[in-house]
């Protein structure tokens, strides 16, 4: 089963997202929603952490979030805290019901193209609480065109439902002043948060208001 990231390192990554939400103000009070929540890495430690009802996870690759369901999820622990689990990849936030809080995106913008990122935001402003936070993660464009390029394409890049990638380690990335842009236009405010980086990316805090 494709893990979204290094075997190795599973287990911290889960930990340090966990970490990050809360430093941005995570209670377990709070209502999430994680855009591609795959194999569980964030979702084993939110589904702890916050109280019954409160997890929201999407991800078009029903198998893996089952085989993770099955494999990392105590018995008893769905029925006590009921996360909730969509299949889809359109980045539709509002597809539970749910105003939330906080929405993560761990990699996920360094696989889509500019109009997925646009929808997301839309979605964002749409259906998201009013003080809410979605916190993305990215990889910079470089401003020299030897480096990371600009992706100005329109499909998802790298491996699963949504991709037409090569294959899973393809990743893409985008200026900052793009994304900045979109957000001024939705009346968003973006900025990148300091330290957690990994392979390259960049947290973004978009917040609302």
């Amino acid at each position: 089963m494709w893990l979204g990231g290094l075997t190795n390192d599973f287990e911290r990554d889960g930990r340090t997202q966990l970490c990050k939400l809360l430093r941005t103000g995570l209670s377990p009070d709070s209502t999430v929603v994680e855009v591609g929540c795959g194999a569980l890495r964030a979702g084993y430690w939110l589904i702890h952490f916050l109280d019954e009802g409160r997890y929201h996870g999407i991800e078009p690759n029903r198998e893996m979030v089952d085989t993770a369901r099955a494999a990392l999820l105590e018995p008893g622990l769905e029925e006590l805290k009921r996360p909730r689990f969509a299949y889809n990849d359109d980045f539709d936030l509002g597809v539970f019901g749910v105003a939330p809080e906080f929405v993560l995106a761990r990699s996920i913008w360094s696989h889509a193209s500019k109009r997925q990122i646009a929808a997301m935001l839309d979605s964002f402003k749409s259906v998201a609480a009013p003080q809410a936070t979605l916190l993305s993660s990215y990889h910079p464009a470089s401003r020299f065109p030897w480096r990371r390029r600009d992706y100005l394409g329109d499909a998802w890049v790298g491996r699963g439902p949504r991709g037409t990638g090569p294959e899973h380690r393809a990743v893409v990335a985008h200026r900052f002043d793009w994304i900045a842009g979109e957000c001024q236009r939705r009346s968003l405010r973006v900025r990148e948060s300091a330290g957690d980086s990994f392979g390259g990316q960049v947290w973004l805090e978009v917040t609302k208001g």
